[in-house]
């Protein structure tokens, strides 16, 4: 780890951040080949874990302070954006009562790895190297970009869904900072995929509910217009409609 460290340091911010990010691809790619297994089994669990070494050293990489001279957004108002857009979710999923409580330990550790994993990445290490370079604006859209397309292995649909709401996570974060994006992030995840059963991000997970019209969430029209809803919301407009100020950039710490 000290030599990984030592050459990274060679590197600027944003090359550091790219770094991380194929390190935490590969990892999280050869670990669900090793571990082969559905949302809900421990060894999948399991797989999601392994890459959060990657996690952890990325946070070295938030490096910015990100909240300026705009208003935050509060986490009670994040916590009930996000079980909005769950409810959003199970719209025409006729949710049925023969779902099981058996593999929501393992799936709950899963689904909560996955959402710490990409905020703390995308939106704590990328979305700062990113603003350091072009500036705020272009660093929520560039990581949004890369959000997006990672998610593209789902669906065409999938992908625009999770641009979309990667502008939303990129805006909350430059408003209230990494903790809001976590939070949003954690509720989405474990409420649509192990609590009401819906196959977020593709993946088949078990859950309390048993919905008998099941689709990925980011498949939705419905679910996309609430993304862009809170992108709209939560943007910081005030980079585009006033004169910045250096209080107004990301900050070193």
């Amino acid at each position: 780890m000290s030599y990984l460290k030592e050459e990274l340091g060679k590197l600027t911010n944003l090359g550091q951040v790219a770094v991380l990010l194929f390190i935490y691809l590969v990892v999280m790619g050869v670990a669900t080949s090793v571990l082969p297994a559905r949302p809900g089994d421990w060894e999948f669990a399991l797989a999601m874990m392994l890459p959060l070494p990657i996690v952890a050293f990325g946070l070295s990489k938030t490096i910015f302070t990100v909240r300026g001279n705009i208003s935050p957004i509060t986490e009670l108002t994040v916590i009930a954006a996000s079980l909005a857009m769950c409810l959003i979710a199970m719209i025409g999923s006729r949710p049925g009562m023969n779902g099981s409580v058996t593999y929501l330990p393992a799936a709950i550790v899963a689904s909560a790895a996955i959402a710490l994993g990409e905020e703390i990445l995308f939106r704590g290490a990328l979305l700062p190297a990113l603003s350091e370079r072009f500036g705020f604006i272009w660093g929520i859209a560039l990581s949004a970009v890369v959000f997006g397309s990672l998610h593209l292995e789902a669906s065409y649909f999938a992908g625009l869904s999770a641009l979309i709401a990667g502008v939303a996570l990129g805006s909350l974060y430059v408003r209230s900072g990494l903790g809001a994006c976590v939070v949003f992030h954690l509720f989405f995840n474990i409420v649509c995929g192990p609590m009401m059963g819906l196959p977020i991000g593709g993946l088949p997970w078990p859950g309390l509910l048993s919905p008998a019209n099941a689709r990925d969430p980011l498949t939705s029209g419905l679910v996309l217009a609430g993304f862009a809803l809170l992108a709209l919301w939560w943007f910081p407009w005030e980079y585009l409609v006033k004169k910045k100020t250096p209080a107004d950039e990301p900050q070193p710490v």
